[in-house]
């Protein structure tokens, strides 16, 4: 018998009590900051991350308003999203953190544990609109056992030690990455002498909708495909299809054309895509198609390809004061797009393609075998945190 089962045996045989979260911890929402009282860079002044919209930081700070090892759920844009944070850092009002009573014994690491087992039921709480939200309502009344201490650090211990393979695989995946990403910079570096065109001049630069969610005219067995940037985080950068689908009664005037590349503008900064089919997508995103006059110097994937520097460059000018990052149009439109001859285009995409396919070929196994081992901790995780529940 496993050292959890002899524990849990010893010390609540009869089960384990039941909570709403609410009863266990207290959920605080963060506070803004504009981008004028951030560092983009982390320096000794600035060394605080400020965490608004997932894991990674919006920027740096002088100061924390949470200490380390404390559970975040989004509550903006990616809402319902789970993540630990083990340093400490400055919420934003984008994210509940969670802080055990004192009245309560629970540990931050289980907390954290519990809390990400519950993502689906929060994503399901989640209210519709320009931009998804979740409220600290919905956040308390998700249900956490609370088995006694020894057990919960025994099982912070075997969740901890199945992730370490996990995270090496992570990090090599990652170098193999960054690899690629210099290498098709390299390639897309030109020299000064290469004549320039302004993006606005050489494409056609609009941003998506959301028909009404309301009208199940525009949704009910939809067949256009309508992109958000959980299609490029699900489903990678060259996409046919996406996730949900409207009816023709929802397109306002004409598809967007395929061979376009698509660019996230708003909240997520400078993510691109290529889409090889007639689409829409929804206002967070932008797409970017050469003009008629445009399209025989053009080769749609080179512009896909060098989407990658525009998007580099999106995220150095955003507009994060007050709100919700954001990329002004107008601009976007003022962008240098250097413009080689086609020919050297259509080479620079032959050698990128055939690199992105080698890349593929290594990374295949990597991706793959991680996937395998989240599955199994997923399944592991959430068979150790079920509990009989104590009457």
């Amino acid at each position: 018998m496993s050292r959890l089962k002899e524990l849990i045996n010893k010390l609540c045989p009869d089960g384990v009590e039941y909570v709403e979260l609410g009863e266990a911890v207290n959920v605080i929402r963060g506070k803004r900051l504009t981008k004028n009282q951030l560092s983009e860079e982390k320096t000794d002044s600035y060394g605080i991350p400020v965490i608004h919209g997932g894991d990674t930081p919006m920027g740096y700070y002088i100061e924390a308003n949470r200490k380390a090892g404390t559970t975040i759920v989004i509550n903006t844009g990616t809402a319902g999203n789970v993540y630990y944070y083990a340093e400490p850092y400055w919420s934003s009002d984008a994210c509940f953190s969670l802080y055990p009573k004192q009245s309560r014994k629970l540990l931050d690491r289980f907390l954290f544990f519990c809390v990400k087992t519950k993502e689906e039921t929060l994503h399901s709480k989640i209210r519709s609109g320009a931009m998804p939200t979740i409220d600290a309502l919905a956040v308390e009344k998700i249900r956490v056992p609370l088995p006694p201490i020894e057990i919960q650090k025994e099982i912070v211990e075997i969740l901890d030690k199945f992730t370490e393979y996990d995270t090496e695989l992570q990090s090599e995946l990652q170098g193999r990455i960054k690899q690629y990403e210099y290498y098709r910079d390299r390639l897309l570096s030109f020299d000064t002498d290469i004549p320039k065109v302004k993006l606005g001049e050489a494409f056609y630069i609009k941003n998506g909708y959301t028909p009404s969610k309301s009208n199940p005219e525009y949704w009910e067995q939809g067949t256009i495909p309508w992109f958000r940037m959980e299609d490029i985080r699900g489903n990678g950068r060259v996409l046919e299809d996406s996730i949900q689908h409207v009816t023709p009664s929802a397109v306002k005037g004409e598809l967007f054309p395929a061979n376009s590349v698509i660019l996230s503008t708003t909240a997520t900064i400078g993510e691109p895509a290529y889409i090889t089919v007639p689409f829409l997508t929804n206002q967070q995103i932008t797409c970017i198609w050469p003009k008629e006059k445009y399209i025989n110097k053009i080769d749609p994937k080179f512009v896909f390809y060098y989407s990658f520097r525009i998007g580099q460059w999106c995220k150095i000018i955003s507009n994060k004061g007050g709100g919700l990052p954001i990329v002004n149009i107008s601009k976007l439109k003022e962008y240098d797009f250097p413009l080689p001859p086609l020919a050297v285009q259509s080479r620079i995409v032959g050698v990128l393609d055939n690199f992105d396919k080698i890349c593929s070929d290594l990374k295949n196994g990597l991706p793959a075998e991680i996937e395998k081992r989240q599955q199994q901790y997923e399944f592991y995780r959430d068979a150790i945190l079920t509990f009989v529940e104590k009457r």
